[in-house]
């Protein structure tokens, strides 16, 4: 019995089940905001004439980096956690409250860590929270085989 070459209707059907799971869980980690904690924090005060401040550069790390999707430009909320706030009338648990604090913006990039400066916002610390202003950005390539998902929307009838 000679058989063509060519996929078979499971085959069919599991590829087709495959795409749409990789689509699924694609859309999914793209609508969550990223999160992750200042590691390092330098400040760097550069003084003029007469001992006058002229200058403040400050430098952030972050644990976030290029294999997490952040880029160049990205901007990053900073906030701090006030720990244990507490229901008045019950005294049940109420969990953390999250106070920005200031903006940075991504200035280089790197595996696991990125560089950042502050746009609004000081005294920043090590182990305060930032977190992505947007969502990830969508990915134009379908996570299973490569392809432009429009492509992969034409062939579909």
């Amino acid at each position: 019995m000679y058989r063509k070459p060519g996929l078979s209707s499971i085959n069919f059907a599991l590829n087709s089940l495959k795409h749409k799971i990789g689509s699924f869980v694609s859309e999914k980690l793209d609508s969550l905001l990223l999160e992750g904690e200042i590691i390092a924090f330098k400040r760097k005060e550069i003084f003029g004439e007469k001992g006058k401040k002229v200058v403040v550069e400050e430098g952030i790390l972050v644990n976030l980096g290029s294999s997490n999707g952040v880029r160049i430009g990205d901007l990053l909320q900073v906030h701090v956690v006030a720990l244990g706030l507490k229901d008045p009338y019950t005294a049940n648990d109420l969990g953390d409250v999250y106070v920005r604090i200031g903006v940075i913006q991504i200035l280089q990039t790197w595996d696991g860590t990125a560089k950042a400066r502050p746009l609004a916002g000081k005294n920043f610390e090590t182990g305060f929270l930032v977190r992505s202003m947007t969502t990830l950005r969508k990915s134009r390539f379908s996570p299973t085989n490569g392809n432009s998902i429009e492509q992969e929307r034409e062939k579909v009838p």
